[in-house]
């Protein structure tokens, strides 16, 4: 397992939902520019954040600001 630190900024604003069992589920967009290309390409990653980090996503990440996720990388996908 490897782990992967995203830093971007909100392309738009975090949809917030909650789960049937109650737990805080926040989905957003990074959009992520590649520092090694001259012309600027951007790639754009979903993401997902469940329970604490939900509600932390909530209250602190808003569009266009920068922001981060720190997950573990299967060969599967990402590991929430």
């Amino acid at each position: 397992m490897n782990k992967v630190i995203l830093l971007g900024r909100l392309t738009k604003q975090p949809e917030v939902r909650t789960g049937t069992t109650g737990t805080a589920i926040v989905r957003y967009t990074l959009a992520v520019r590649r520092a090694y290309t001259q012309q600027g390409d951007v790639d754009y990653i979903p993401c997902v954040a469940f329970g604490s980090a939900a509600t932390f996503a909530q209250q602190y990440l808003k569009k266009r600001a920068n922001g981060s996720s720190d997950r573990a990388f299967t060969n599967n996908g990402l590991d929430r």
